[in-house]
């Protein structure tokens, strides 16, 4: 078999917190991004229309803020050092913003896919367009393809891929994820121990 390629998601998967409730703290809305991003993961709200409104309500908080705080987030550290052993074969597949996560990819020497930011008239960022996470799985046809991810909007990515994960380490994953997903782990050692068999 060849190399396998590692499509993972960010928020909540390789960090074991969800980012964008981490970024609202700093804006004291917290609790209001929290509640929408719950939701999100749950497949309650599409991701699309809570992301576009979750990004305006933080559009104003300065970009090195955010990276502050994506920087400062905790990481899963064994998987995140599995993954670091093979860099080449990881990429980092998130709906979140390219300007806000490029820091973290550039820090761990990763590639990643994610949605587009545009600056708003006046200053400001918004949403340019958002990852459809399918993309991931066709840009990697003809590989061998292990997908992990948490909520609902990683669903298309873990169905199609040859070993879909769901990953239940900061919550339980979304229902509709659950469904598709071939596997489900909520500890990191025994995550790690299955990724071994290919990596």
């Amino acid at each position: 078999m060849a190399d396998p390629v590692v499509l993972v998601d960010l928020d909540g998967t390789l960090t074991r917190t969800e980012l964008l409730p981490t970024i609202a703290r700093s804006a004291g809305i917290e609790e209001e991004i929290t509640r929408l991003t719950d939701d999100t993961l749950a497949g309650r709200i599409p991701f699309a229309e809570s992301f576009r409104s979750r990004v305006a309500m933080l559009s104003q908080v300065p970009v090195e803020v955010v990276h502050e705080a994506i920087l400062g987030a905790p990481v899963f550290e064994e998987l995140m050092a599995l993954l670091m052993e093979h860099p080449e074969r990881v990429t980092v597949v998130t709906g979140n913003l390219d300007i806000w996560v490029q820091p973290f990819l550039d820090r761990h020497g990763l590639q990643g896919m994610t949605s587009r930011a545009t600056v708003l008239e006046g200053g400001g960022i918004g949403v340019g367009s958002i990852l459809n996470k399918a993309e991931a799985i066709r840009r990697h046809q003809g590989r061998f393809r292990i997908a992990l991810g948490d909520g609902a909007n990683d669903a298309a990515m873990v169905r199609a891929a040859e070993v879909g994960i769901a990953w239940c380490g900061v919550h339980p994953a979304a229902d509709s994820l659950m469904e598709v997903a071939g596997y489900a782990f909520k500890n990191e050692s025994m995550l790690c121990r299955f990724l071994r068999r290919w990596w």
